[in-house]
């Protein structure tokens, strides 16, 4: 007989994200427990879940980023990797301090808008022809920011702002003309 966990919780056993809302169903009722267990591969994740642990160890899996073997047990993503992104954030937590966030409303809704500009295709490009090596250099600024540069070599730079600074140095110094395209794009 299948339950209609919907019916009954409002909610589904879903895997993907594990929270304390269905840890506590889970606790609750066996039948949501088992359906939420069937769902989770892995059971050292589903047992640290259970017991309330944040992480676990899955030493079959280490993560591409830094090696590490614990995950979380919410979302199975890298502990050690959530842990050194927000260690200023949990270090004012543990203080009782709310750390501040990172952009206002208004400030969210712009890049929002700028995203959905960007999406649509809006963007402004210029073209600049090469001595050596022999084309053009082709260089566009999207709304969000965001820096595309298409090389005379064919080689395509989705955004240059991801690049090391000494790499982008380097290629001003070789090809002169992306110093002055940098110029136009607003970089100095």
């Amino acid at each position: 007989m299948k339950i209609d966990f919907g019916a009954i919780y409002g909610r589904q056993p879903k895997a993907s994200i594990l929270d304390t809302e269905q840890r506590r169903i889970a606790q609750a009722d066996p039948a949501f427990r088992e359906a939420l267990r069937r769902r989770v591969r892995n059971p050292e994740r589903f047992a640290a879940f259970m017991a309330g642990k944040p992480f676990y160890t899955a030493p079959e899996r280490p993560c591409a980023r830094c090696g590490g073997h614990r995950k979380r047990a919410r979302d199975h993503t890298c502990y050690d990797c959530i842990l050194e992104r927000n260690r200023s954030d949990w270090e004012m937590m543990q203080a009782g301090i709310r750390p501040p966030a990172k952009r206002s409303l208004d400030g969210h809704r712009d890049l929002l808008a700028r995203q959905k500009r960007e999406r649509a295709g809006e963007s402004i490009s210029r073209t600049w022809a090469t001595a050596d090596p022999p084309g053009t250099l082709t260089v566009t600024r999207h709304p969000t920011g965001r820096t595309e540069c298409h090389f005379p070599d064919a080689h395509h730079e989705p955004d240059l702002a991801k690049l090391d600074g000494r790499h982008v140095h380097r290629l001003c110094v070789v090809l002169p003309e992306l110093r002055e395209a940098l110029e136009w794009a607003g970089w100095w």
